[in-house]
C-alpha cells in the first residue's frame, strides 16, 4: 500500500493525524516526540 506514497505525503499524513488528535492533550514538545515516533515507525515497517 505505501508504495504508492512518498515518504513526504507519509509524513504529511501522520503530522496531520498527530496535531489534529493531540493538538489541546500535549504540549508542543511532546507532540512533536509523537510525530518523530511515529515517521521512524512508518520508516521501519517500510524497511521490512
Amino acid at each position: 500500500m505505501t508504495e504508492n506514497i512518498s515518504s513526504a505525503e507519509i509524513q504529511k499524513i501522520i503530522e496531520s493525524v498527530v496535531r489534529r488528535q493531540l493538538y489541546d492533550l500535549v504540549r508542543p514538545q511532546e507532540r512533536n516526540e509523537l510525530i518523530n515516533e511515529a515517521w521512524l515507525a512508518v520508516l521501519e515497517a517500510q524497511q521490512t
